[in-house]
């Protein structure tokens, strides 16, 4: 006991302490929680990453002799319009924003200036006509009024001549390759909408960077909750005619709505896993303070809303609790079918868990605001008297209607996969919901929250977020080939509840490619479809084996934030990095040699560019 609250007292030291010792009492709790080979990594890592970050964004700016020899045999005949709107720009913003552009190693470009500056900034025009003087490749005009920055925009559209357009904001830079990037993945994946990684500095030193978002390849429910997307952005001129130009009553979040319209009629959207874009953080932009331009909020909120209504889907938007400009979006719900709760309890002991049992049991029916629904528990056949009891014992503290929601099963089979596909032959619900043991919830309303995406056609499984029982995180999605077997990994474990996670990440809804039956909703009919959890990854990967089958027939795995549970008892899971299965060599091999191909291409949600050591989106070291 007193052991436990020695590492106790210590972790929450590490945590609030900025002492001097804070770093090798953290390398020690490293050790004792994850062994030395593992505590090795994380202790370079933290060492690091600091560096890592300053060496990447030293190797930003040089392109190297193999690009330079690309460039040159690739075809150039692919004209882009960059397009950027003016609004009383600063002199050395402007003109180095110019200059970026004609860095640009591709060189079949021309950059559209629409100058909506007010007449106490002449010195706009000044330099941009300078500017087009000297370089027949960059066009300027000066707009009889300031029209707002979508109206500016369309100017410049107006002005375009090119195959593909790009975005771009006045204040901002480009690397020399993004022209190049953004053809190479025109001719090699023909791509027609197409975006790339950025960073955030503050001006005026480019080093002095303060976020790289490694972004996800393209995930429409992160599109929804926030414009992951953002910068830079370059989509094919002729969309435009599916899609219609820019809209000024989104101003504030005008790329955003048009993102979502533009995702929406693409055939081939492609992520550049590259850091392209420098965006400048400065006293009046969006990237030091959302509140400069606090109407960006209202506009988003309804961009999404207003996308989603063009689908005949009215649902509600508001702002996440971590972020202004993340969303959470509410669909309505367009029937409350019924729900079959499947628990696995096969290695619970009723005889001395009982009371333990029936508490949870008790919470989990008082926690439910959702009425459709009943409980599967799968018990052990050499326990049946002791669970008999503990029915009994139900039927008097929650009353006979209750206690009838509640039914145990009954299975000697030793496999976790197979037991679970027990309980479902036992469900008659038109959704399974998978439960870990002394998984309680946190929020009445986590069913509708979870059934309110299982209803889409289009996605095949739903996890909420699982907690432990001091409140860090257990289960907020599975990345694939994480991890030092490089199979699977929990995203973003042992992370402090109240955290944000890496960019908003564990406070809105994403799209991942996995999530664990501790906490997943999925369809009857999908689950018999690929009849059930495969027998062969027995106690480890059926689940991630069986959600990678869905994404296989193109169906979507959701991870929600906003169903939240919570284990009502200590849970002992053993872990290497993040969520792994040591026990369980043979499945892992298994595992392996059935998706090489998917594990060879990587996660589509994990950016390359992080670590496959660590679990919580840092950059791998280079």
């Amino acid at each position: 006991m007193r052991s436990t609250m020695f590492w106790d007292n210590l972790r929450a030291y590490t945590q609030k302490s900025n002492s001097i010792i804070r770093l090798p009492l953290k390398a020690l709790l490293c050790i004792k929680e994850d062994g030395f080979k593992e505590a090795l990594i994380r202790i370079r890592l933290m060492i690091w990453n600091k560096e890592t970050v300053g060496n990447y964004v030293k190797h930003l700016y040089a392109p190297g002799s193999e690009e330079q020899r690309q460039c040159k045999e690739m075809d150039q005949s692919i004209r882009f319009s960059v397009l950027v709107p003016l609004f009383n720009t600063p002199e050395a913003f402007l003109k180095e924003m110019i200059e970026s552009v004609m860095d640009q190693t591709y060189p079949n470009w021309e950059l559209c200036l629409a100058d909506g500056s007010d007449d106490g900034h002449p010195e706009v025009g000044v330099i941009c006509n300078g500017f087009a003087e000297r370089n027949p490749n960059i066009l300027y005009r000066k707009l009889k009024k300031n029209g707002g920055i979508s109206e500016n925009t369309n100017a410049c559209i107006d002005m375009a001549t090119g195959d593909y357009l790009v975005l771009f904001d006045h204040d901002d830079l480009l690397l020399p390759n993004a022209l190049f990037e953004i053809r190479k993945a025109i001719e090699e994946k023909h791509g027609d909408f197409i975006y790339s990684d950025e960073l955030v500095f503050v001006s005026p030193d480019i080093k002095n960077v303060i976020g790289i978002h490694f972004k996800p390849d393209f995930a429409p429910d992160d599109l929804l909750s926030n414009n992951y997307i953002c910068h830079l952005t370059a989509f094919q001129s002729s969309l435009l005619k599916k899609t219609d130009r820019f809209r000024s009553n989104y101003d504030g979040s005008q790329d955003h709505e048009l993102i979502l319209r533009l995702t929406d009629h693409a055939e081939n959207i492609v992520h550049i896993p590259k850091v392209l874009y420098l965006w400048r953080s400065h006293a009046a932009s969006v990237a030091s303070d959302i509140n400069s331009k606090s109407y960006a909020v209202e506009a988003g909120q309804k961009a999404v809303h207003d996308f989603l209504m063009s689908k005949g889907i009215n649902a509600t938007v508001t702002s996440s609790p971590v972020y202004p400009t993340m969303y959470r979006v509410r669909y309505p719900l367009y029937e409350t079918p019924c729900i079959s709760l499947i628990v696995d309890m096969f290695e619970a002991d009723p005889c001395k868990e009982g009371e333990e049992v029936i508490s949870w049991l008790q919470t989990l029916v008082e926690k439910t605001a959702y009425e459709n629904y009943h409980v599967i528990l799968i018990c052990s056949e050499k326990c049946m008297s002791d669970w008999q009891t503990i029915m009994e014992t139900l039927e008097t503290r929650l009353g006979s209607d209750l206690s009838k929601r509640i039914e145990a099963v009954f299975t000697d089979v030793r496999e976790t996969s197979d037991r679970l596909n027990f309980g479902t032959e036992k469900a008659h619900g038109k959704y399974l919901v998978f439960l870990a043991r002394y998984s309680a919830p946190l929020e009445t309303m986590w069913l509708q929250e979870m059934l309110m995406y299982a209803q889409r056609e289009n996605v095949g499984a739903v996890g909420g977020k699982l907690l432990f029982e001091d409140g860090t995180i257990r289960h907020a999605g599975i990345i694939i080939g994480l991890g030092r077997s490089r199979t699977a990994a929990r995203s973003h474990y042992r992370v402090q509840r109240d955290k944000g996670g890496f960019f908003g990440y564990l406070a809105m809804v994403s799209d991942v490619s996995a999530v664990t039956a501790e906490c997943m909703m999925v369809r009857k009919t999908y689950f018999d479809r690929e009849n059930g959890f495969d027998h062969q990854f027995g106690n480890a990967l059926f689940d991630v084996d069986f959600c990678l089958k869905l994404r296989e027939r193109n169906l979507l795995v959701v991870f929600t934030p906003f169903a939240e549970m919570q284990s009502t008892r200590a849970m002992f899971i053993h872990v290497e990095v993040g969520h792994e299965y040591p026990d369980y060599p043979e499945m892992k091999m298994r595992f392996k040699n059935r998706w090489k191909a998917v594990l060879d291409q990587g996660d589509p949600y994990y950016n390359p560019n992080f670590t496959l050591d660590l679990f919580d989106f840092r950059p791998r070291i280079q």
